[in-house]
């Protein structure tokens, strides 16, 4: 879980720091971030989601270190546990934005999607047990 909180935090942060200067993240060829970072669907207000997850790939982050650490492991496996179907419930939103809505792929998003769904699934193991 750890690892995956990193993953999201660079991916969440790199395209959050760039946003944050008036810029877009280098894209590659296939991939239609102008289209979907600039899109008003990916912003609560001014709030870009960029900027959503890297908070929740930070929260992650602390919730997995915790329960490494065996710090109150049973609230941090709820903690854990709800955090990630919240995080799996985000990405599917903005993957069906993307395909139904933008119809244009950002691979930014996709990394932290498929690191979420990653993160859900490590979470129900560790739940679980």
């Amino acid at each position: 879980m750890i690892v995956f909180s990193l993953i999201g935090i660079i991916d969440a942060g790199y395209v959050s720091y760039n946003l944050l200067n008036g810029l877009l993240p280098v894209c590659q060829p296939g991939f239609e971030c102008a289209k979907v970072l600039e899109s008003p669907w990916l912003n609560f207000g001014p709030i870009a989601i960029s900027y959503v997850g890297l908070v929740f790939f930070l929260i992650f982050l602390i919730a997995g270190s915790l329960y490494f650490l065996d710090i109150r492991p049973r609230v941090v496996k709820k903690w854990l546990h709800y955090q990630s179907i919240i995080g799996l419930l985000f990405a599917i939103y903005v993957i069906v934005l993307m395909a139904f809505v933008i119809k244009g792929w950002c691979l930014y998003c996709l990394i932290s999607g498929t690191t979420a769904l990653i993160m859900f699934g490590l979470t129900q193991l560790c739940v679980k047990r």
